[in-house]
């Protein structure tokens, strides 16, 4: 499963500096890592990145971490100035995000669809102000 984020909600930030290809993509590959630090504590919390809890199963436990391998499969597939790409390895990811119906399996999103989680958001802005106050005091 791949997910490709433009950085939206940022779009000020962007204009601001976008003459700064090296913050830009510094930026970029910094909010790519943040996201994958954001998928893994939906893992944790069994949360989706709006805070909704994900649906139990039917055989009870922990959620989607039989092995771990879904949890930490996400990798930084690749970032440019005003982009950047998470993608899960393992194959099924996609079926857990998007869900299947006629297999009875319900959506576990781990990533935002649609519209920007307001947490991502927060710590998407939080990060920019940081990297920005490292770069210009």
């Amino acid at each position: 499963m791949r997910i490709d984020m433009k950085i939206q909600g940022l779009d000020k930030l962007i204009d601001k500096f976008s003459g700064s290809d090296q913050l830009m993509r510094e930026l970029s590959q910094n909010l790519a890592e943040a996201s994958i630090d954001l998928v893994k504590e939906g893992f944790d919390g069994q949360v989706d990145p709006y805070g909704k809890r994900w649906k139990e199963t039917a055989r009870g436990g922990e959620i989607l971490s039989d092995t771990g391998a879904m949890k930490n499969g996400w990798k930084v597939k690749g970032f440019s100035r005003n982009r950047f790409q998470i993608t899960g390895s393992v194959p099924y990811t996609s079926y857990h995000q998007t869900g299947v119906p006629k297999n009875n399996l319900v959506a576990r999103k781990m990533v935002p669809d649609g519209r920007m989680a307001r947490k991502w958001l927060n710590e998407y802005s939080e990060l920019a102000e940081d990297i920005l106050e490292e770069y210009f005091g």
